[in-house]
């Protein structure tokens, strides 16, 4: 569980959401800065 290892925030992101799920948010986020969150949603 590499995603695990990085404590960003997926609690704030999403948590209804799996590991795997959030994981994708946060790599989204870094990419398009962050409106990309709201969009996957």
């Amino acid at each position: 569980m590499q995603h695990e290892a990085r404590p960003l925030k997926p609690a704030g992101l999403a948590p209804s959401r799996t590991v795997s799920d959030t994981s994708l948010d946060v790599g989204a986020a870094g990419r398009f800065g962050g409106e990309s969150k709201t969009e996957i949603n």
